[in-house]
Parts: structure tokens; C-alpha cells; sequence
């Protein structure tokens, strides 16, 4: 079941949940029941990211990175990333 999501996060590229679902050829909400699930097994690591970490120049007023905006909306339009621990090996 999960061997295709595992061999694209073997890869090392980055995709969108949408993309890993597409490529799965799931919903992207089974997408995300599968990588919590992953995580709760402990083989996927959430990456945190915050406005001090977004690549954005504090003029947009559109994303976490505008100081403007973290402050009236925090957590809006903040990535959320997830990284696999160790390649996995498929049996």
C-alpha cells in the first residue's frame, strides 16, 4: 500500500501533496491519513517553518515571510514540509 509513496520519498526530490497524490493515485486527503500515519511510526519527520524562514523580500503582504502579515495572521500560507528519517528499504 505504501510502497509508491515510500519509493518517491526515497527519491530525495521535494514534491506537493498534491503531486504524491496524483502520482499515487489517491485523494489528497488519504495522502495526508498516510503520511501521519508515517510520522506516527516514526519514519517521517515534520520541518517547521516559520516567517524567519521563508524566502520572502517583507513586501508581499501575502505570506507568513511579511512581518506585516505574520503578525495579523501567523500561521497563513506557511509550508508544511516532511522529511523521511532514513530510506526506507521496500521488502
Amino acid at each position: 500500500m505504501f510502497e509508491k509513496l515510500i519509493q518517491l520519498l526515497n527519491s530525495g526530490k521535494t514534491f506537493t501533496q498534491y503531486e504524491l497524490s496524483e502520482q499515487r493515485g489517491i485523494s489528497p486527503e488519504t495522502l495526508q491519513s498516510y503520511i501521519e500515519y508515517l510520522h506516527r511510526k516514526g519514519l517521517l519527520s515534520q520541518i517547521v517553518m516559520g516567517a524567519e524562514n521563508t524566502a520572502c523580500s517583507g513586501s508581499c503582504k501575502a505570506c507568513a515571510g511579511c512581518k506585516a502579515c505574520a503578525a495579523k495572521q501567523p500561521s497563513v500560507m506557511v509550508p508544511v514540509l516532511w522529511e523521511i528519517k532514513d530510506k526506507i528499504e521496500i521488502k
